[in-house]
């Protein structure tokens, strides 16, 4: 028969108290994850649980594609701007993200705060530029993050 939780430390099976389960998944709304051990499993399924009573839970941030990392979403705005700009413009704002994501790589955007910002503007350094370059570079960050702000964000379970 199937097997039961029993809410302590296993699931295993009521006809054979001896079999317990080795391998174990959570299903959660659209999220679904594998977990080699129950306390593994347990844990994440009381967070899942937890975000959504605080009304926080995005299911984006758990698919494998990573639809909400940096570098993805600065490519595809990036695919945007190339439309938009100037390709003079274009190079400058490409530069300028790839810079980012060379420090961010594919870090969950909402993770970014305002110190990585400014660890951002720090790593500029290194580059020898002016403060109008610098300047410019955080233009192209800020408009990236308002467009962020402005089509993916709001989309936050």
């Amino acid at each position: 028969s199937n097997f039961k939780d029993n809410r302590k430390n296993a699931m295993v099976c009521p006809n054979h108290p001896n079999q317990a389960a080795t391998k174990f998944r959570v299903y959660f709304k659209s999220v679904m994850r594998r977990f080699s051990s129950y306390p593994e499993a347990s844990r994440f399924l009381i967070g899942l649980r937890f975000k959504t009573d605080e009304n926080t839970l995005d299911e984006r941030e758990y698919k494998k594609n990573n639809p909400l990392g940096f570098e993805n979403l600065a490519l595809q705005w990036l695919e945007i701007k190339r439309r938009e700009v100037k390709y003079s413009s274009y190079r400058k704002i490409s530069d300028h993200l790839g810079k980012a994501i060379n420090l961010w790589g594919n870090s969950s955007v909402k993770e970014i705060k305002p110190k990585h910002l400014q660890l951002f503007l720090i790593s500029l350094d290194s580059f020898d530029l002016s403060p109008k370059t610098k300047h410019n570079h955080l233009s192209s960050l800020r408009q990236f993050f308002r467009w962020l702000h402005e089509n993916v964000l709001p989309m936050a379970a």
